[in-house]
């Protein structure tokens, strides 16, 4: 199966302020939507359209405010400009840390509300 790339997300940017972060970026709240089912989570998460988001060198900080209740935990890693998504470890019959989604997952369709600092 294929993976989730940066041409299967849509982007629908619903603010820009400029002033509110203007000396290391601009801060961006947009919608982010991808996942059917299918198409699979790609090893080290997913990368996101930095230019879509109004930035043109690196997405800074970003936060997801809103999931839908997924029952994911997301997380970025800015160093490698990727969205990491976690779920709990199901496996056995104690708790378990949280663990990355893996190249077997196929995500259902999830809609995301993101917060994003883009220089």
């Amino acid at each position: 199966m294929a993976d989730i790339a940066a041409s299967n997300i849509t982007y629908t940017v619903r603010l820009e302020d400029m002033d509110a972060t203007s000396r290391i970026g601009k801060k961006v709240i947009a919608d982010v939507a991808f996942g059917n089912g299918v198409l699979t989570y790609p090893a080290g998460g997913i990368a996101l359209d930095k230019a879509v988001l109004g930035g043109s060198w690196e997405i800074v900080a970003l936060d997801v405010v809103e999931a839908g209740g997924t029952g994911y935990v997301f997380q970025w890693d800015r160093s490698a400009q990727k969205l990491l998504i976690f779920e709990s470890d199901t496996t056995g019959d104690t708790d378990k840390a949280l663990v990355e989604l893996d190249g077997a997952d196929t995500p259902a369709a999830l809609a995301l509300i993101v917060d994003a600092i883009v220089r």
